[in-house]
């Protein structure tokens, strides 16, 4: 045999046992997929929602494509495929159907059974009307919920044990978000977390430092407004959070990264980005929608970063609020947004879950996928410690806990009524002429009291009508005429209407 010969010979030799060796493992991948399907499946009997969407091949990659198992449903009434599909099936109606999945091994028929109980959403226990729960926030690095009442008090909530424990109360405003900071070299990107309290304190911790601030009206992820209208954003210096003033004479903190003044729309930064009434906006220092005094809908879009000038575009009249990032309502209750691509801005929120998408509508209706399962929806929030439950805040103040799974299920977490109580009414309330034409009347600050409305009579036991409102200890009246007796009575007024004090002991002047 030649030299020639016998390398063809070796190459050969070697070629073949690399198919053999191939088909080797082909086989043995085959047994594994075998295995997998008849021991190691996570199939079981489950129990799920009308509209949720089911995934019903093995999880397994290797048994997926190696066995292609031929998926049927006993009764397709109840569960059927979804778009002709052989890995979803869809919830029809309520009622319960046999899954089966088989598949061949040469010549061995491979078969899995399990069982599905399909239920509608059922509500229940609905027990109060209170209107009390405010927000949920997840707290990352904590690794709780939150839930913040109207009346101030803050929760931490064990999605675990769905039990509530109060952290602490008089709390104005809870946030929590990621910032991004950057600051000459050091750049960082945080979670930072803040708690104002209704007497004005702020504190806000974050991992690279924490801070205290006090006569606060208002805060955000990227920093704070004072009672005098002085604007302090959270900055990065030396790898640690700061308190720098970027702005003053700010009338409101608005959503996203921008402020309100007298004269117009600015960025966090100060930089104005247009002029004249604001009632609202929403956005960054990039782009962004706002709502002028007359009502008129304008988008801004950032034109020249060097010069920073924008451009404004104006979009439509007659709009009512700005509902979210470009998502509108019209006078009319029409639904729109300036983003031409967005295709979900119908939904106020909505999250994913391995059963379909949880959608929920500004109107207050809750979908699963195009299933309505609850109305009279006000939030819907994820939890940060178990990412497979959602909470759902009804109008009238209770929590629910949702899950969109193998195992669906909804129960009340907490009624509406849990944790309701009134403002007290306002104390040491004073009454006296400042001139011929104005009374000034004063009163001790509620804690809780997020502005105060003055009722006025011309007798002590007579009809006591609104005069005006607010914010602080103090209201002038400069209705009033030289020679009249006059009588007053102050209200505190909480974030929602529930929590509305009393009106407060009468105490009179004569002008």
């Amino acid at each position: 045999m030649t030299k020639t010969s016998k390398k063809i010979l070796l190459v050969l030799l070697i070629a073949l046992l690399t198919v053999f060796a191939f088909s080797a493992k082909a086989f043995a991948a085959s047994n594994d997929a075998v295995d997998t399907f008849k021991d190691k499946n996570n199939f079981k009997d489950q129990t799920i929602f009308v509209g949720q969407k089911v995934p019903v091949q093995p999880d397994d990659y290797s048994v997926r494509y190696s066995l292609s198992p031929r998926v049927t449903s006993s009764n397709t009434k109840v569960v059927d495929f979804q778009d002709s599909s052989n890995y979803y099936l869809v919830a029809k109606a309520e009622g319960t159907s046999t899954i089966t999945l088989e598949c061949y091994n040469g010549n061995e028929l491979l078969k899995q059974s399990y069982n599905i109980k399909v239920v509608k959403v059922k509500e229940s226990k609905l027990q109060s009307k209170t209107n009390d729960v405010v927000s949920i926030e997840s707290n990352y690095v904590e690794k709780k919920d939150k839930v913040l009442y109207a009346n101030g008090e803050l929760w931490d909530l064990d999605i675990t044990t769905n039990k509530f424990t109060k952290n602490t109360g008089n709390v104005k405003k809870y946030t929590y978000g990621d910032v991004y900071f950057k600051e000459g070299k050091n750049t960082k990107y945080p979670s930072i977390f803040n708690t104002l309290k209704n007497n004005g304190k702020l504190t806000t911790k974050t991992d690279v430092g924490n801070l205290k601030a006090d006569k606060v009206e208002d805060v955000n992820t990227y920093g704070y407004l004072t009672t005098k209208g002085k604007y302090y954003a959270f900055v990065l210096k030396n790898d640690k959070v700061i308190y720098k003033q970027k702005a003053k004479n700010v009338e409101a903190l608005l959503q996203g990264a921008l402020i309100k003044k007298a004269d117009g729309l600015y960025t966090i930064d100060n930089v104005k980005i247009a002029k004249g009434k604001i009632k609202d906006a929403v956005g960054n220092p990039t782009s962004g929608i706002y709502l002028d005094s007359k009502n008129v809908l304008y988008s801004y879009e950032l034109k020249d970063a060097k010069t920073k000038k924008y451009t404004l575009t104006k979009v439509e009249k007659n709009v009512k609020e700005i509902l979210n990032w470009s998502v509108y309502k019209t006078k009319d209750g029409k639904v729109k947004t300036t983003n031409k691509n967005y295709t979900n801005y119908e939904y106020k929120n909505y999250h994913y879950t391995r059963g379909g998408y949880l959608k929920l509508k500004y109107n207050g209706n809750l979908y699963l996928d195009d299933t309505l399962i609850m109305k009279d929806v006000d939030e819907l929030a994820y939890s940060v410690t178990n990412y497979s439950h959602s909470y759902i805040i009804r109008k009238d103040g209770s929590i629910w806990d949702i899950s969109v799974g193998d195992n669906s299920s909804i129960k009340q977490i907490r009624s509406g009524k849990d944790s309701a109580k009134g403002l007290s009414s306002p104390t040491n309330v004073k009454a006296k002429k400042k001139s011929n034409k104005k009374a000034k009347v004063t009163w001790k600050k509620v804690d809780g009291a997020t502005k105060y409305t003055v009722y006025r009579a011309t007798s002590k036991n007579g009809k006591y009508k609104q005069v005006g409102t607010a914010k602080g200890g103090s209201y002038t009246d400069k209705t009033v005429k030289k020679g009249k007796k006059y009588f007053y009575k102050v209200v505190a007024n909480g974030s929602k209407k529930l929590f509305n004090s009393k009106k407060s002991d009468y105490v009179k002047v004569k002008i």
